[in-house]
Protein backbone atom coordinates (compact mmCIF):
# COMPACT_ATOMS: atom_id res chain seq x y z
CA UNK A 1 0.00 0.00 0.00
CA UNK A 2 1.31 3.41 -0.91
CA UNK A 3 0.45 6.29 1.33
CA UNK A 4 1.49 9.91 1.20
CA UNK A 5 1.98 11.77 4.43
CA UNK A 6 0.68 15.30 4.41
CA UNK A 7 3.33 17.97 4.58
CA UNK A 8 3.54 19.05 8.21
CA UNK A 9 5.33 21.85 9.96
CA UNK A 10 8.51 20.89 11.76
CA UNK A 11 7.57 20.12 15.35
CA UNK A 12 9.12 22.54 17.80
CA UNK A 13 9.65 21.31 21.32
CA UNK A 14 10.14 23.47 24.41
CA UNK A 15 13.77 24.28 24.99
CA UNK A 16 15.15 22.50 28.03
CA UNK A 17 16.40 18.96 27.82
CA UNK A 18 16.07 19.21 24.06
CA UNK A 19 18.22 22.35 24.10
CA UNK A 20 20.87 20.42 26.03
CA UNK A 21 20.68 17.65 23.42
CA UNK A 22 21.05 20.24 20.67
CA UNK A 23 24.05 21.91 22.33
CA UNK A 24 25.79 18.55 22.70
CA UNK A 25 24.94 17.57 19.11
CA UNK A 26 26.46 20.81 17.79
CA UNK A 27 29.51 20.42 20.04
CA UNK A 28 30.07 16.89 18.73
CA UNK A 29 29.61 18.06 15.13
CA UNK A 30 32.18 20.84 15.65
CA UNK A 31 34.77 18.28 16.78
CA UNK A 32 34.12 15.62 14.14
CA UNK A 33 36.39 15.53 11.10
CA UNK A 34 34.83 12.94 8.76
CA UNK A 35 32.61 15.35 6.83
CA UNK A 36 31.99 15.52 3.09
CA UNK A 37 31.97 19.15 1.98
CA UNK A 38 28.93 19.65 -0.26
CA UNK A 39 29.77 23.36 -0.46
CA UNK A 40 33.10 24.74 0.69
CA UNK A 41 32.74 28.35 -0.39
CA UNK A 42 33.98 27.67 -3.91
CA UNK A 43 32.62 24.44 -5.35
CA UNK A 44 29.46 22.37 -4.97
CA UNK A 45 29.37 18.58 -4.78
CA UNK A 46 26.48 16.07 -4.94
CA UNK A 47 23.90 18.87 -5.11
CA UNK A 48 21.17 19.37 -7.68
CA UNK A 49 19.90 22.93 -8.12
CA UNK A 50 16.81 23.67 -10.18
CA UNK A 51 16.33 27.39 -10.65
CA UNK A 52 18.50 30.44 -10.09
CA UNK A 53 21.83 30.33 -8.24
CA UNK A 54 25.25 31.93 -8.14
CA UNK A 55 28.53 31.48 -6.26
CA UNK A 56 30.21 34.66 -5.08
CA UNK A 57 32.24 35.90 -2.11
CA UNK A 58 32.43 32.39 -0.65
CA UNK A 59 28.65 31.87 -0.61
CA UNK A 60 26.09 29.95 -2.64
CA UNK A 61 23.02 32.10 -3.28
CA UNK A 62 19.78 30.43 -4.35
CA UNK A 63 16.56 31.98 -5.62
CA UNK A 64 15.47 35.53 -5.99
CA UNK A 65 13.85 35.89 -9.39
CA UNK A 66 11.93 32.63 -9.35
CA UNK A 67 11.35 29.55 -7.23
CA UNK A 68 14.48 27.46 -6.78
CA UNK A 69 15.04 24.03 -5.27
CA UNK A 70 18.15 22.42 -3.83
CA UNK A 71 18.40 18.65 -3.43
CA UNK A 72 21.15 16.46 -2.01
CA UNK A 73 22.12 13.82 -4.55
CA UNK A 74 24.67 12.02 -2.37
CA UNK A 75 23.33 8.67 -1.14
CA UNK A 76 21.65 9.01 2.24
CA UNK A 77 20.84 6.14 4.54
CA UNK A 78 19.12 5.48 7.83
CA UNK A 79 21.92 7.32 9.60
CA UNK A 80 23.42 10.63 8.54
CA UNK A 81 24.27 14.13 9.76
CA UNK A 82 23.97 17.31 7.74
CA UNK A 83 25.33 20.68 8.89
CA UNK A 84 24.10 23.77 7.07
CA UNK A 85 25.15 27.37 7.73
CA UNK A 86 22.92 29.83 5.92
CA UNK A 87 20.57 32.81 6.01
CA UNK A 88 17.45 33.67 4.08
CA UNK A 89 16.22 37.07 2.96
CA UNK A 90 12.72 37.80 1.77
CA UNK A 91 9.08 37.70 2.80
CA UNK A 92 8.65 33.90 2.70
CA UNK A 93 10.61 31.27 4.60
CA UNK A 94 12.26 28.44 2.61
CA UNK A 95 10.85 24.96 3.09
CA UNK A 96 12.63 21.77 4.12
CA UNK A 97 11.34 18.49 2.68
CA UNK A 98 12.23 14.97 3.78
CA UNK A 99 10.88 12.37 1.36
CA UNK A 100 11.14 8.66 2.05
CA UNK A 101 10.49 5.65 -0.14
CA UNK A 102 10.48 1.94 0.54
CA UNK A 103 9.21 -1.10 -1.36
CA UNK A 104 5.55 -0.61 -0.40
CA UNK A 105 5.49 2.86 1.07
CA UNK A 106 6.41 6.47 0.46
CA UNK A 107 6.02 9.59 2.53
CA UNK A 108 6.90 13.24 2.90
CA UNK A 109 7.36 15.46 5.93
CA UNK A 110 8.97 18.77 6.73
CA UNK A 111 7.87 22.39 6.68
CA UNK A 112 9.21 25.93 6.86
CA UNK A 113 12.71 26.12 8.31
CA UNK A 114 13.05 27.99 11.58
CA UNK A 115 14.77 31.37 11.47
CA UNK A 116 14.64 35.11 11.20
CA UNK A 117 15.21 36.78 7.83
CA UNK A 118 18.71 38.25 7.53
CA UNK A 119 20.15 36.23 10.43
CA UNK A 120 22.94 33.70 9.94
CA UNK A 121 22.03 30.37 11.49
CA UNK A 122 23.30 26.80 11.61
CA UNK A 123 20.99 23.86 11.02
CA UNK A 124 22.00 20.40 12.15
CA UNK A 125 19.97 17.46 10.89
CA UNK A 126 20.60 14.03 12.40
CA UNK A 127 18.77 11.00 11.04
CA UNK A 128 18.80 7.81 13.07
CA UNK A 129 16.98 4.51 13.44
CA UNK A 130 14.60 4.13 16.38
CA UNK A 131 15.74 0.91 17.99
CA UNK A 132 13.02 -1.71 18.26
CA UNK A 133 10.40 0.34 16.41
CA UNK A 134 11.35 -0.31 12.80
CA UNK A 135 11.30 3.37 11.83
CA UNK A 136 13.64 6.33 11.46
CA UNK A 137 13.48 9.92 12.68
CA UNK A 138 15.43 13.07 11.86
CA UNK A 139 16.27 15.48 14.67
CA UNK A 140 16.46 19.12 13.60
CA UNK A 141 18.50 21.62 15.64
CA UNK A 142 19.00 25.33 14.97
CA UNK A 143 21.42 27.80 16.57
CA UNK A 144 22.52 31.37 15.89
CA UNK A 145 25.96 31.68 14.36
CA UNK A 146 27.10 34.74 16.30
CA UNK A 147 26.54 33.56 19.87
CA UNK A 148 25.71 29.83 19.43
CA UNK A 149 22.32 30.25 21.10
CA UNK A 150 19.99 27.31 20.48
CA UNK A 151 17.00 28.64 18.57
CA UNK A 152 14.82 25.59 17.99
CA UNK A 153 14.66 21.81 18.18
CA UNK A 154 12.31 19.43 16.45
CA UNK A 155 11.87 16.04 14.87
CA UNK A 156 10.42 14.69 11.64
CA UNK A 157 10.18 11.08 10.55
CA UNK A 158 9.62 8.60 7.78
CA UNK A 159 11.07 5.18 7.06
CA UNK A 160 12.70 4.14 3.83
CA UNK A 161 15.31 5.62 1.51
CA UNK A 162 15.47 9.35 2.29
CA UNK A 163 15.75 12.36 0.00
CA UNK A 164 16.46 15.79 1.48
CA UNK A 165 15.68 19.06 -0.34
CA UNK A 166 14.86 22.74 0.18
CA UNK A 167 12.41 24.93 -1.74
CA UNK A 168 13.13 28.66 -1.98
CA UNK A 169 10.02 30.67 -2.98
CA UNK A 170 10.20 33.35 -5.64
CA UNK A 171 11.20 36.67 -4.06
CA UNK A 172 13.29 34.98 -1.36
CA UNK A 173 16.99 34.10 -1.39
CA UNK A 174 18.77 31.39 0.57
CA UNK A 175 22.48 32.10 1.02
CA UNK A 176 24.71 29.21 2.11
CA UNK A 177 28.20 29.62 3.57
CA UNK A 178 28.79 25.99 4.50
CA UNK A 179 27.12 22.66 3.82
CA UNK A 180 28.63 19.36 4.91
CA UNK A 181 27.43 15.78 5.13
CA UNK A 182 28.42 12.81 7.25
CA UNK A 183 27.04 9.39 6.34
CA UNK A 184 27.36 5.86 7.62
CA UNK A 185 27.95 3.55 4.68
CA UNK A 186 25.19 0.97 4.18
CA UNK A 187 26.11 -2.68 4.56
CA UNK A 188 27.95 -4.07 1.55
CA UNK A 189 26.15 -6.41 -0.78
CA UNK A 190 28.78 -9.13 -0.34
CA UNK A 191 26.60 -10.86 2.24
CA UNK A 192 23.68 -10.92 -0.16
CA UNK A 193 25.83 -12.28 -2.96
CA UNK A 194 27.23 -14.93 -0.66
CA UNK A 195 23.74 -16.04 0.35
CA UNK A 196 22.71 -16.23 -3.31
CA UNK A 197 25.75 -18.36 -4.14
CA UNK A 198 24.99 -20.75 -1.27
CA UNK A 199 21.33 -20.97 -2.31
CA UNK A 200 22.34 -21.67 -5.91
CA UNK A 201 24.70 -24.44 -4.81
CA UNK A 202 21.96 -25.99 -2.65
CA UNK A 203 19.49 -25.93 -5.55
CA UNK A 204 22.08 -27.47 -7.90
CA UNK A 205 22.88 -30.09 -5.29
CA UNK A 206 19.21 -31.03 -4.91
CA UNK A 207 18.79 -31.13 -8.69
CA UNK A 208 21.90 -33.31 -9.04
CA UNK A 209 20.72 -35.70 -6.33
CA UNK A 210 17.34 -35.97 -8.02
CA UNK A 211 19.00 -36.73 -11.36
CA UNK A 212 21.21 -39.39 -9.75
CA UNK A 213 18.32 -41.11 -7.95
CA UNK A 214 16.24 -41.04 -11.11
CA UNK A 215 19.10 -42.68 -13.08
CA UNK A 216 19.39 -45.41 -10.45
CA UNK A 217 15.66 -46.04 -10.57
CA UNK A 218 15.72 -46.33 -14.35
CA UNK A 219 18.76 -48.61 -14.21
CA UNK A 220 17.14 -50.84 -11.62
CA UNK A 221 13.99 -51.15 -13.71
CA UNK A 222 16.01 -52.09 -16.80
CA UNK A 223 18.02 -54.73 -14.91
CA UNK A 224 14.89 -56.34 -13.49
CA UNK A 225 13.52 -56.84 -16.99
CA UNK A 226 9.98 -57.93 -17.89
Amino acid sequence: MIRTLALIAVLTFPLGLRAQDAAKAFADADKEADWIELFDGVTIKDLQIDGVFSIKDGTLELGGGRQTSLQIKAPLGDKFKLLLECRFDGPTTPTLRLKTRSFLDQGESGGSIFGIAGQWQEYLYIRREVVGEGRSTMDTFTRKVDDKTIQSTGQIGGSGTPTLSWDVPAGTTLTIRRMRLQTIAPPTSSGVYGALIVLTLVILGIAGLGWFLNRRRVGSSAAAGP
